[in-house]
């Protein structure tokens, strides 16, 4: 009896507290309703020295925004990859475009490089913080630092190496290669460290 009392009262606690962050919420977007929320549109320069970058932050409250972007890897590598990427950001100082947020991050990929071997799709998760702020008078143009972690292992069915790789570099090597690169250069790097310029419309 004690313990079925006891599970009525954490399901009672979950359904208030459910119920109070749902009101909450839902006062939020009424009162932003009528207010002009911001929409980005954003790169990452320092991601040009592998290939392109761009993408875009829309607000869905004052305090909360989702991104997304693409991201390619063309040059400088034998891995070349594409990857589409999201964030859900909650801003805990200021509102979205000026201020410190939280976010979470999901992700998912491809290698292109047909002739590189082992598995060639990726996706993950991860979390971070960061900062933006106008750098202009009209507030239009932006600047943002973020960063964080992610883990995003390589999924799908493996490729065998083909023998013009073999020759060039044994299996040993091609290790070392493809995890430094997954790891610290490719978008499913573990670490997220970027500086980035936004047009506010």
């Amino acid at each position: 009896m004690k313990a079925e009392f006891s599970i009525r009262k954490l399901l009672l606690g979950l359904a208030v507290l459910l119920t109070a962050f749902t009101t909450s919420f839902a006062q939020e977007i009424e009162t932003t309703e009528e207010e002009d929320l911001p929409i980005f549109l954003y790169t990452q320069p320092q991601a040009f020295a592998l290939g392109p970058n761009i993408g875009g932050e829309f607000a869905i409250t004052q305090k909360m925004s989702i991104t997304a972007d693409i991201t390619a890897q063309l040059w400088w590598t034998d891995f070349h990859s594409f990857a589409l990427s999201s964030n859900l950001k909650f801003y805990t100082a200021g509102e979205v475009g000026d201020g410190f947020y939280l976010r979470a991050k999901f992700l998912g990929g491809t290698y292109l490089n047909q002739r590189l071997p082992g598995k060639y799709l990726f996706i993950g998760i991860g979390l971070g913080l960061g900062f933006m702020k106008a750098f202009t008078a009209k507030k239009q143009w932006y600047f943002f630092l973020d960063t964080g972690i992610k883990l995003a292992p390589p999924i799908g069915p493996e490729r065998r190496s083909t023998k013009d790789y073999i020759l060039i570099k044994p299996d040993f090597a091609q290790a070392i290669d493809r995890g430094l690169q997954h790891l610290i250069i490719s978008p499913a790097s573990l670490f997220d460290l970027s500086v980035g310029i936004a047009f506010r419309f």
